[in-house]
């Protein structure tokens, strides 16, 4: 396993992921402001909070990748976007539960959490699975075949 190859596409995934959870407000679908989220939970300032969120939410995107790969190297599934989107489904479906019950004890709430809120984390993070698989497996080093 290369833990850089799998830092590497958890980073790549994570804007990808990030794109995916801010698109839908954009054409007034559910907001999905994970970085400040993330941010506000250490403080009530703006753009600290948002730069501290994606600190964060990449630092998350890179130990998420590198445990997914260390699970396919454990012989737990195999690199491929299959594997991919079942991690990420687990993790997103997790993740979301999870996120409402954040909020709802979150010291300076950012934005209200819905079902619709919800479901586009799970499909953010089935991207993100996806592509973690994809990335991996394309820069991974050679003699590395899991």
């Amino acid at each position: 396993m290369s833990a850089a190859a799998a830092l590497l596409s958890g980073l790549a995934s994570t804007v990808v992921m990030t794109f995916v959870m801010y698109a839908p407000s954009a054409i007034g679908g559910p907001k999905v402001e994970i970085v400040r989220i993330l941010g506000k939970l250490f403080t009530p300032v703006d753009r600290t909070a948002v730069a501290v969120g994606a600190l964060l939410h990449f630092v998350m995107g890179g130990v998420f990748a590198v445990s997914y790969v260390s699970l396919w190297h454990m012989g737990v599934g195999s690199v491929n976007r299959h594997w991919g989107l079942i991690f990420g489904g687990i993790h997103g479906l997790i993740a979301a539960v999870l996120m409402n019950f954040l909020l709802m004890a979150h010291p300076r709430r950012p934005q209200r959490w819905t079902s619709a809120n919800a479901a586009v984390y799970v499909l953010s993070h089935l991207a993100f699975g996806s592509l973690v698989a994809a990335f991996y497996k394309a820069i991974r080093p050679t003699g590395d075949q899991q």
